[in-house]
């Protein structure tokens, strides 16, 4: 009996790290659709890895649906978002808190150069990364003074030099207020990929001293809120 439950319990350890690994190392794959004029607004977001699991999000006239597939099996979850949120109202009897005590992170560390350099080489890596393989972006655009019309259009080709890999095209109109946007863009993310290089920052001597400088910052803060004063 108990050499069948190590068998099960040894079973299902292998069974959750294949899937973990499955999760981690299966490129996830995204598209956003996006569409936009005067009388129609659109978007639709595409995120699954293969065939195992997909999320679809699609919002049109004020109307939001949400599709989930896993494994074969599918949910559709479907809102309405023709009711506004009320924001909560603030209670105007409370003071604010005093900033007496309040503790700061050392903003030092950003000057040094091993550190920015560091740091600079992780964001490149993520952007890189996360950085769409292709981009198609339609628009026609216009302001009601030309001259600003004329100061976008300038922006834009400017930029233009930069994502010479990407499909972008921009009518300007010169006499009207116009804007017609369509934009289609999609690309793949590696998890694994990810956490492997904010793991490589992190284990880093310069990674660790800016990470404990984090925590002594968030428990000094801590040590002299409001509500720590109270309790003593």
């Amino acid at each position: 009996m108990l050499g069948y439950l190590l068998y099960f319990i040894l079973a299902l350890i292998l069974f959750l790290t294949g899937i973990i690994l499955v999760f981690l190392l299966l490129p996830i794959r995204y598209r956003v659709r996006a569409q936009y004029d005067e009388n129609d607004q659109a978007l639709s977001l595409q995120v699954g890895g293969g065939n195992i699991y997909t999320f679809t999000y699609s919002y049109r006239f004020n109307q939001a649906q949400s599709n989930i597939r896993f494994l074969g099996l599918s949910w559709n979850l479907k809102k309405s978002e023709d009711k506004k949120e009320r924001s909560p109202q603030r209670d105007k009897s409370k003071k604010p808190a005093s900033k007496a005590g309040k503790s700061r992170m050392d903003f030092r560390l950003f000057l040094n150069k091993k550190l920015g350099k560091l740091f600079l080489e992780l964001l490149a890596d993520l952007l890189q990364h996360l950085r769409p393989k292709y981009l198609n972006f339609y628009a026609t655009i216009g302001f009601e003074e030309p001259n600003h019309t004329g100061y976008l259009m300038g922006a834009i080709n400017f930029l233009m030099h930069l994502t010479a890999h990407f499909d972008i095209r921009i009518n300007p109109v010169w006499d009207e207020a116009y804007c017609e946007i369509d934009l289609e863009t999609g690309g793949r993310i590696i998890p694994a990929y990810l956490i492997y290089r904010i793991l490589r920052f992190m284990v880093s001597k310069l990674g660790r001293t800016f990470i404990y400088e984090l925590y002594k910052s968030g428990k000094r803060k801590n040590k002299f809120s409001p509500g720590a004063a109270q309790e003593r």
